[in-house]
């Protein structure tokens, strides 16, 4: 148990340096998005930032791989993931490219191939397809995550939720308390900003 402010040395006397650009919370767990560490007086970094999570028993900050892609919208062919989001059961984030990743547990929170029984438990992050634009997403600029659902907002300002709530109407479509896959929530159209709780989502 800690009592006061402590820093956390792994990330702080790592060679070189980590230098964190945005945190985010869980009940158990934590994760911190680094920006591209510089190599002594060459000034050469890293091309893109980096995620490092712990925490459910793992008290040393790990780094978190994405999945190779070869794509013109990644750095050098490495994804760069730009946002965050920390739960109790999962975690998400979001690339430059404006692309969603998920990974942790259950499959309503990931918004993942429900028919998949791979896709209960996702250890590493894996691309949330349905919030593809050609698949009726669109372009995420914002991230949040509750212990059941996740929510996240377009370039558009258009809110897409899913996961699961004990109380109807949480997720943002009528009636819903499951919802697996991404799907946009009518009405909404000029948000800037996202955060969910376990029960309620606000803009």
């Amino acid at each position: 148990c800690v009592h006061r402010p402590s820093r956390v040395e792994a990330l702080w006397s790592a060679v070189p340096q980590r230098v964190a650009i945005a945190i985010s919370a869980g009940e158990k767990s934590t994760l911190v998005l680094a920006k591209p560490p510089k190599f002594g007086d060459l000034n050469s970094s890293l091309p893109v930032n980096s995620i490092y999570g712990w925490g459910h028993g793992n008290h040393v900050p790990t780094k978190v791989y994405f999945p190779a892609r070869t794509a013109a919208t990644t750095i050098q062919g490495q994804i760069n993931p730009v946002a965050i989001a920390c739960a109790r059961y999962h975690n998400a984030a979001i690339t430059s490219d404006g692309r969603v990743y998920t990974w942790g547990l259950h499959a309503e929170s990931l918004g993942t191939n429900k028919k998949s029984s791979s896709s209960k438990t996702v250890s590493v992050p894996r691309l949330v397809t349905g919030m593809l634009p050609e698949n009726g997403g669109g372009v995420a600029v914002a991230i949040s995550a509750s212990e059941n659902h996740t929510a996240v907002l377009t370039d558009c300002g258009h809110l897409y939720t899913w996961g699961a709530t004990d109380g109807k109407d949480v997720l943002g479509h009528h009636g819903v308390r499951w919802q697996p896959d991404p799907k946009r929530v009518v009405g909404i159209h000029r948000a800037v900003d996202v955060a969910v709780a376990r029960e309620h989502t606000v803009l």
